[in-house]
């Protein structure tokens, strides 16, 4: 059936049998690599790569970024954002324009970030965030309670959840 151009798109997808089901979305959150952040300042929008994770009991996405800077000032004055995962697959290749193609997997996210202020809630958001990662590199080991990271460190990191 065509798609009627007139109606919104939120919610649509453009080819319906490539539709995700729940579980699927979940388990490619959890194995994705890196999130682009989207927000904006007024009517320009921002698009940033960003470590996240999917903290599947929370139903919530809990991501990095500086604590001074664009991503940090978005969300200060607009929360709403929207993450993009995506992982490349076979490229399709063609000496016709219309018919090159490459085909990829992804999820899209949209909520309302909140930026993690009590200490305890950021440190452990932090660390879960490294296991992530450690889970992609083996040979990289760091566990909470050692390193020479402090409080103040930690306090000059920029933690947010988004909530969807």
């Amino acid at each position: 059936m065509p798609r009627n151009y007139s109606q919104s798109p939120i919610a649509h997808q453009r080819l319906p049998e490539y539709k995700r089901d729940d579980d699927w979305i979940r388990a490619f959150l959890r194995e994705a690599k890196v999130g682009h952040i989207a927000s904006a300042w007024d009517n320009q929008p921002f698009l940033t790569p960003s470590t996240f994770w999917y903290d599947e009991v929370n139903q919530r996405i809990i991501f990095h970024s500086n604590i001074a800077g664009r991503v940090r000032a978005n969300l200060e004055r607009n929360p709403k954002i929207c993450l993009e995962a995506s992982e490349l697959g076979k490229l399709l290749p063609s000496n016709i324009a219309l018919e090159f193609s490459l085909q990829y997997r992804s999820v899209l996210v949209f909520g309302t970030a909140r930026i993690l202020e009590d200490p305890e809630e950021k440190r452990i958001a932090l660390y879960r965030l490294i296991q992530v990662y450690q889970h992609h590199h083996p040979e990289f080991r760091c566990h909470p309670g050692q390193g020479d990271e402090s409080d103040g460190d930690r306090d000059r990191q920029g933690v947010a959840q988004h909530i969807h």
